[in-house]
């Protein structure tokens, strides 16, 4: 039997690629759980390997292969419109990318596993359920 889905965030896909100390705690909130994320996923977390690799030039090799194997993660990914994202950005002052998760969860009314304590008091504050790590 399958789980049933979770919208899924850059910081929580971050932990696991990452290895941070979070890594194993967001692993098993996510076992067996189909996940779905904004189309913007990757350019997220691509940033963060950038970030990691400025802080640690010596780490430079491990970090990109790090990022790489988010292409072998089985995500859903799903473009969420323009308009949606600016109306919401404006009615909770968070950035575009954090509402594009926001929007995903209430509008699939999935779960949403994130590591953002903004963000998951954006999404509880909406009623949107979110998954403890």
């Amino acid at each position: 039997m399958v789980d049933r889905p979770a919208v899924v965030d850059a910081s929580a896909i971050a932990a696991i690629l990452f290895n941070e100390p979070t890594a194993s705690r967001v692993e098993s909130v996510l076992r067996g759980k189909p996940l779905v994320a904004p189309s913007l996923l990757a350019y997220e977390v691509a940033n963060v390997a950038v970030r990691k690799i400025q802080l640690y030039p010596e780490q430079a090799e491990g970090l990109r292969k790090s990022a790489g194997l988010l292409d072998r993660l089985e995500i859903d990914y799903v473009q969420v419109p323009a308009q949606s994202l600016v109306d919401s950005a404006a009615a909770t002052g968070l950035t575009s990318y954090d509402t594009a998760y926001l929007f995903l969860s209430r509008e699939l009314e999935l779960p949403l596993l994130t590591l953002d304590s903004e963000l998951r008091a954006a999404a509880r504050r909406q009623g949107i359920e979110t998954l403890d790590h």
